[in-house]
């Protein structure tokens, strides 16, 4: 009956034009997420680059309760994620940036704190349609590896979801995981199609390094376009696989 009556409410919709769908929607960011999550059953999370939790509220909005350290290098943005971490008990957070050795690196501060990163921006021409890529201020952070992470917080997890939004260096935070990689069982990150940043991998290099990992998408999600309409960033989603479905 209450299928029944979905639907018929669904039918009304569309007649006049309007689209009624799930929460998230399956192909959103959130609805990806769920799809992963449902297929791994994850133990810990860690949110490399975590800005202000935004990814961690999507972990807890699908009904993951498990535990969750978030990694921030930036001071000003990560004094906000402390404090929205601050109301859920199996929330860490951490003020260092992930990369490929542990000790001190430095990022680059845009206008938008959302861009920040270790890599340069690539320089801008006069045809460029993206955002601005203005550096604002250049300072040093504490780095520290994924691998030394996963070994220090969560050591007993089996099944692990990793998500990497790092501005450019997505693989290379994954490649510092290290021997600890056997312990990851689901990956979520920027797959760039235009570069904003110099020296960013390219997307044939990360996937070839996941397929190698036995690593299967599971999804794509669009992040962002420019005004030309060319896809610049998605979201995109990995489960380790069996090794007969490799």
């Amino acid at each position: 009956m209450l299928m029944a009556t979905a639907r018929w409410i669904r039918s009304m919709a569309w007649r006049a034009g309007i689209h009624i769908d799930r929460y998230p929607p399956n192909d959103s960011f959130g609805g990806e997420l769920r799809r992963l999550v449902r297929f791994i059953q994850p133990d810990a999370a860690f949110d490399i680059g975590a800005h202000h939790g935004e990814s961690v509220r999507w972990l807890r909005r699908i009904g993951y309760r498990g535990p969750i350290v978030s990694c921030e290098p930036v001071e000003e943005t990560f004094r906000a994620l402390a404090s929205v971490a601050s109301r859920d008990a199996a929330w860490t957070t951490l003020r260092t940036a992930v990369g490929p050795t542990d000790g001190t690196g430095h990022i680059h501060i845009m206008d938008r704190s959302d861009l920040a990163s270790m890599l340069a921006p690539r320089p801008q021409g006069p045809d460029d349609t993206t955002w601005s890529m203005n550096v604002r201020e250049t300072r040093p952070v504490p780095v520290t590896r994924l691998e030394t992470l996963m070994r220090e917080h969560e050591p007993d997890a089996r099944a692990v979801l990793v998500k990497i939004d790092v501005q450019g260096m997505d693989l290379l935070v994954l490649k510092s995981a290290g021997e600890e990689i056997h312990r990851v069982a689901g990956i979520v990150l920027e797959l760039p199609l235009l570069h904003l940043y110099e020296d960013t991998p390219t997307l044939e290099e990360t996937l070839a390094y996941l397929r190698d990992l036995r690593f299967g998408m599971t999804g794509l999600s669009q992040i962002s376009r420019d005004i030309d309409g060319r896809i610049i960033e998605l979201d995109a989603f990995f489960r380790r696989l069996p090794r007969r479905q490799a």
